[in-house]
C-alpha cells in the first residue's frame, strides 16, 4: 500500500509559541527543557544539516509521529501519520538524501524531498522494525523482531519496499554499515557481521547483554552498548572486541543504555533509562555520570551544533551545551 502524504497538509501549521514548542526551561545544571507538541515516547533523532532536523515516535499500536526543526532545534513542528498508525523506532538518511522511518508493524515512511512529502509503505513481513541503514544509495536493511527470540534483516530497496527476509532466532535493534559488502547488527545476547553484500552473517566474539545500539567510526573501529550497561570495543574490524565496560558487575553503578552518539573519535555520550546521561573523552575507557535533569526514560542522543539533544517518554527533550 502507498500513499502520498503531505508533510504541510497533515502538519500542525500554528504558531510553535502557541503551541508552547518555542518555550525553553533552562535548569540549574544548565540543560534546557525543550517543550514540543508531542507527549508520546520520542525513539529517535536526527540532524542532516545545519537548520533541518527530526524526532520521530509515537504509541505502539495506535500513532506514528514526527516532529520537525526548520531552524536548527529552536523550534519544533508535529506532524501525524494517520495511514501509519503505529510507532515509529528508527530513522536515517540514505546517500541519496532520502529520509527512512521504520516502525511498529513493518511501517516505512520515505521522503525524496527533505521531509516535504511522504509517502508510506507498508511491508508484507508484519514485524516490528527498529532501526535502519543503507550500505548505497538503492540498498538498505532493517532490523527487527520480538520476544527476544526471533529477529530479522529485511532487504529495503530505494522505495521503501522490502525485499528478501533473514530470520534469526534472537531479536535485533540496531543495524550499521561500512560499506556496501559490510555491515554488522546488534540484538539479543549477539552481534553478527556481514562481509559479502549482507547475504551471510557470522558471530561476533560477544555476549552477555542484551545490545541496543552499534557505532562503527571507520571500518575498523566500532563500538556497541548493551541494556544492562557493557561497552564493547573492536579496533580491528571485529576481529577481536575489548570490553570496556561490564554492565554484569554488581560492584558498579547500574546502567540501562538505549543508544549513544560521537562528537569525535574519542569524546561522545550515551543515554538510557530513569534520565540516564553519560559522557566520555577517552573513548569509553572512563565515562562520567550527568548530574540527572530528568526522570523520563531517554531513548536516543544527537549533537547538533554545538548542543547535545536528548529525547525520550512522554514528549521529552532536552539540550545542553558540550
Amino acid at each position: 500500500m502507498q500513499r502520498l502524504l503531505s508533510l504541510w497538509a497533515l502538519a500542525v501549521l500554528g504558531c510553535c509559541a502557541v503551541l508552547g514548542a518555542c518555550r525553553k526551561e533552562k535548569l540549574e545544571d544548565g540543560a534546557e527543557k525543550v517543550e514540543v507538541p508531542a507527549t508520546y515516547r520520542l525513539n529517535t533523532i536526527l540532524f542532516v544539516n545545519d537548520t533541518l532536523g527530526f524526532i520521530a515516535g509515537g504509541e505502539r499500536y495506535s500513532e506514528a509521529g514526527l516532529l520537525t526543526t526548520r531552524d536548527g532545534g529552536n523550534s519544533w513542528m508535529a506532524t501525524s501519520f494517520p495511514e501509519a498508525g503505529k510507532a515509529i523506532y528508527g530513522m536515517t538518511m540514505s546517500p541519496w538524501n532520502h529520509l527512512y522511518l521504520v516502525g511498529y508493524d513493518a511501517k516505512v515512511l520515505t521522503s525524496k524531498d527533505m521531509g516535504v512529502n511522504w509517502r508510506l509503505e507498508q511491508s508484507g513481513v508484519w514485524k516490528q522494525f527498529m532501526n535502519v541503514c543503507f550500505a548505497d544509495q538503492e540498498h538498505g536493511y532493517v532490523t527487527g523482531g520480538g520476544g527476544f527470540r526471533e529477529g530479522f534483516i529485511a532487504e529495503l530497496d530505494a522505495d521503501g519496499k522490502t525485499g528478501e527476509v533473514h530470520w534469526f532466532n534472537f531479536e535485533l535493534n540496531d543495524i550499521c554499515s561500512t560499506g556496501p559488502q559490510t555491515g554488522y547488527a546488534c540484538g539479543y545476547g549477539t552481534v553478527i557481521k556481514t562481509t559479502d553484500g549482507w547475504q551471510n552473517w557470522a558471530f561476533q566474539d560477544i555476549r552477555g547483554d542484551f545490545f541496543k545500539d552499534i557505532h562503527f567510526l571507520d571500518a575498523n573501529t566500532g563500538y556497541v552498548f548493551g541494556y544492562q550497561g557493557s561497552i564493547f570495543k573492536t579496533d580491528n574490524g571485529g576481529e577481536k572486541w575489548q570490553r570496556l565496560r561490564n554492565g554484569g558487575n554488581l560492584t558498579q553503578k547500574k546502567m540501562h543504555f538505549q543508544a549513544a552518539c560521537f562528537l569525535t573519535r574519542d569524546e561522545a555520550y550515551a543515554v538510557g533509562e530513569d534520565g540516564l546521561v553519560v559522557h566520555t573523552t577517552n573513548g569509553w575507557y572512563d565515562l562520567k555520570v550527568i548530574k540527572p535533569f530528568t526522570s523520563q526514560h531517554l531513548r536516543n542522543v544527537a549533537y547538533h551544533n554545538g548542543y547535545v539533544y536528548v529525547v525520550g517518554d512522554a514528549g521529552t527533550v532536552y539540550r545542553f551545551k558540550r
